[in-house]
């Protein structure tokens, strides 16, 4: 089974009993729509500037890691290498964060030198949605050559609540959507898959957890279609330079620590996903907490003051591990409260403006459901692509904790089979009324003949 298999397998069908073979006929476009693309571009730049000025000024201050990615971008720009200035390690290269999101915010921060630093990091998390949409509105075509469903797709992905929440924080996840939709859209292109495979694996370099895609791929097509087996040599080959990115920044690492890794904060995240708080705290229940808040642990500066960075992240590592084997009677709540806090699409403290900003997440899980259910207009390809980053938010989920950042990175594809379902359900309906109609006008001529 190979990559190139599966986009070969896009062969439209209906009324099959496996989603995993459900695909759309539809009308035939050539021409890939890219004034559609442009104008859904204008639509998130603009949808998205709304949501931060709604927020308060640019110049705000960032929460979540995005001063560590801007810090590290700044460095790159002033020709300091890859050192976090403003962490523990100061006058070490960092291993604490893959580099996709820093290389691609040390372009506009060499541009801009003067520039705010978190005004260059909304605005570049800003260009990355909507770079995204607009990519999102060429694979839909890509899938189904149909203009309503591409420019619905990226309509829906531009307006999206979820994803414009993610550009305050100047979080990862746009550049990471942009990458793998263009991985997909190259995936399913002729002559173009090798390039396909090493764009996709450049998406590793934002989200770690993505490495493990190929093995994830190779099991959501042979649970679809046993017979991609035949292809595994080429799957094998496509999945070569798909590591190839990972394994080029595994060796940089170990050239600045003696230890082949992606991150130095493996450990640190397992911890603070398997702690007494994140355990027996209803309201933290399968969540993360930083280590440092972790009752009567010590704290991570007074660590590092005799530890590296790879040393403090084994003992988080070793931490974690220790309370798993001494409170495994534990686990399956908290393994509840993770898979509740990634998948269920309610947020889980009760608060009015989140339970408002979740119903369209609630809106798009139940109507893909609802599509799944009734059998039709479901895309094979992107089926398969689409259970792969399942099963891999769900691995990340049960081993490390529950988030809905997880969840939202397999939220753009299904948007894009709720389209394909929209534009093919809605065309179904239109030709019905018109069959109806004609078979009404003809009865109508047919009978005064008859009478006669």
């Amino acid at each position: 089974m190979t990559l190139q298999a599966i986009g070969n397998r896009g062969k439209f069908l209906r009324h099959e009993t496996s989603p995993c073979r459900l695909e759309v006929s539809g009308p035939k476009h050539r021409k890939p729509p890219y004034l559609v693309a442009l104008g859904v571009l204008i639509l998130a730049l603009l949808a998205g500037f709304t949501a931060l000025r709604a927020s308060g000024p640019l110049e705000r201050e960032a929460g979540g890691d995005g001063p560590l990615y801007i810090s590290l971008a700044q460095s790159l720009a002033a020709g300091r290498g890859y050192i976090l200035t403003d962490g523990i390690w100061q006058n070490s290269p960092d291993l604490t964060r893959v580099p996709e999101w820093p290389l691609a915010l040390a372009i506009p921060c060499s541009i801009f030198p003067h520039a705010n630093p978190r005004v260059l990091l909304r605005t570049s998390t800003l260009a990355f949605h909507a770079f995204a949409a607009a990519l999102l509105v060429l694979l839909t075509f890509k899938l189904m050559p149909d203009p309503i469903a591409a420019g619905l797709a990226g309509i829906l992905f531009a307006l999206y609540p979820s994803a414009l929440h993610l550009l305050d924080s100047g979080a990862s996840e746009p550049l990471w959507v942009a990458t793998v939709t263009l991985g997909l859209l190259l995936l399913f292109t002729k002559r173009l898959r090798a390039v396909a495979a090493l764009v996709l694996g450049l998406s590793v370099l934002s989200r770690p957890n993505f490495l493990i895609f190929p093995a994830l791929l190779a099991i959501s097509a042979l649970m679809c279609n046993r017979a991609l087996l035949r292809h595994w040599r080429q799957f094998i080959a496509l999945s070569s330079l798909f590591f190839v990115p990972s394994a080029l920044w595994a060796l940089r690492n170990h050239s600045v620590s003696g230890k082949f890794l992606l991150s130095a904060v493996q450990g640190e995240t397992f911890y603070g996903g398997n702690n007494p708080l994140v355990a027996t705290d209803l309201d933290r229940l399968g969540y993360w907490a930083f280590p440092d808040d972790i009752p009567g642990e010590i704290p991570k500066r007074v660590l590092a003051r005799h530890m590296n960075q790879v040393q403090v992240d084994q003992y988080y590592m070793d931490q974690g591990k220790a309370f798993l084997r001494a409170n495994w009677v534990l686990y399956p709540r908290l393994e509840l409260g993770r898979i509740l806090r990634s998948f269920w699409p309610l947020p889980w403290v009760p608060n009015v403006k989140a339970y408002a900003a979740s119903v369209p997440r609630l809106l798009l899980y139940l109507t893909f459901l609802s599509v799944l259910v009734s059998g039709k207009w479901l895309d094979q390809r992107l089926g398969i692509v689409t259970l792969a980053i399942f099963l891999g938010i769900l691995v990340t989920t049960m081993t490390f904790c529950g988030n809905s950042r997880y969840a939202f990175c397999m939220e753009p594809f299904l948007i894009i089979q709720v389209s394909i379902a929209a534009s093919g359900w809605w065309r179904a309906n239109r030709t019905r009324v018109a069959q109806v109609a004609a078979a009404e006008l003809t009865l109508q001529e047919v009978t005064p003949e008859a009478a006669a």
